[in-house]
């Protein structure tokens, strides 16, 4: 299946002109350089932690948005074997068709609500997702967004195939408050639905807050019932954000989830921040509470980025690693 999509989507990409107005294209050449680890008991170890290869392509027109995105990494597998290795996480692809004005049909392609984002950990929680692997999303009217589909899984038989049916609406009132629902699979046993609200009557100024039924945070807190909220502020060179969520106390998983971030504009080619978090659990005899640190800084020349920053992880132990990455855009 993979295979086909991507091959189809290449045909799609590069048939027309590779250099056709509304191509756009990313290169990006990232590692973390090693690997270190210190454990509370046992040796150290250091490791090489390999190189990225990441290609992302995009096209966008008046009635079509497409996008290909493929990395190939330089490392060990997971049988420990040195090679060149897919990357099968780094896979993506999207494609949205705007027949009319009010209408897009979509495949493989997030559609999120926007109270569902916590800015420091960069993710959407996984109830405020309103995309589809096929679906369609309508704007009846000004500001109203309705989405529905389904996931492969419905479109492909198989001895566990069922129908995954997904759908969603977020509203715009006034540019002064955006409120949405959502809920995936929801004749299924792994059925989950959130609403969120995001206040955004301030310039520079955001706040969003949401319950989750069954939500995730990237992996890093979930449960049955999930409360996230963030804020963010930007002003000029200047920006800051907050995120915390909790589980209320859910059984075999982090209850607390907190993080930070912080940017600084040093000038119009310099950049630099820091970001930390934290999750905690309330059992006593639960998870060690973990914290991750990660200052960063970057450099924009041209159609060129260099990154580079440290990544620091404390729980029952310590690991460190030295993030790089040169993206070449055009």
């Amino acid at each position: 299946m993979k295979k086909i999509v991507l091959g189809m989507l290449s045909i799609a990409f590069f048939a027309s002109n590779l250099f056709a107005e509304g191509i756009s294209f990313e290169n990006e050449v990232s590692s973390n350089i090693v690997d270190i680890e210190i454990p509370q008991e046992g040796d150290s170890s250091v490791a090489f932690s390999g190189i990225s290869e990441t290609v992302t392509v995009e096209y966008e027109s008046e009635k079509v948005l497409a996008s290909l995105s493929a990395a190939f990494v330089l490392g060990n597998n997971e049988d420990d074997v040195f090679g060149i290795n897919w990357d099968d996480e780094a896979f993506d692809w999207s494609v949205e068709f705007i027949p009319f004005d009010f209408l897009s049909i979509i495949w493989h392609k997030s559609v999120t609500i926007y109270g569902s984002y916590l800015p420091v950990v960069d993710a959407n929680v996984n109830g405020g997702e309103m995309g589809s692997d096929f679906g369609v999303v309508v704007s009846p009217i000004e500001n109203l967004k309705i989405a529905a589909g389904l996931g492969f899984e419905s479109l492909f038989t198989g001895d566990n195939a069922h129908v995954i049916l997904n759908f969603g609406a977020d509203y715009n009132i006034n540019d002064m408050v955006v409120v949405g629902a959502a809920a995936q699979d929801i004749i299924g046993d792994g059925r989950s639905f959130g609403v969120y609200a995001s206040y955004i009557g301030l310039e520079s100024f955001c706040i969003n807050a949401g319950y989750t039924f069954n939500g995730d945070i990237d992996g890093m807190i979930f449960g049955d019932n999930l409360i996230s909220a963030s804020a963010s502020f930007e002003k000029d060179s200047f920006a800051f954000a907050l995120d915390v969520a909790t589980n209320l106390g859910a059984d075999l998983a982090y209850d607390l989830y907190a993080g930070a971030k912080v940017d600084y504009s040093i000038n119009d080619n310099l950049f630099v921040g820091a970001s930390a978090m934290t999750t905690f659990d309330f059992a006593s005899e639960g998870f060690a509470p973990s914290i991750y640190l990660y200052p960063y800084g970057e450099y924009v020349v041209n159609n060129h980025t260099f990154g580079f920053g440290v990544d620091l992880t404390i729980c029952e132990g310590v690991q460190i690693g030295i993030p790089v990455y040169w993206k070449y855009a055009f």
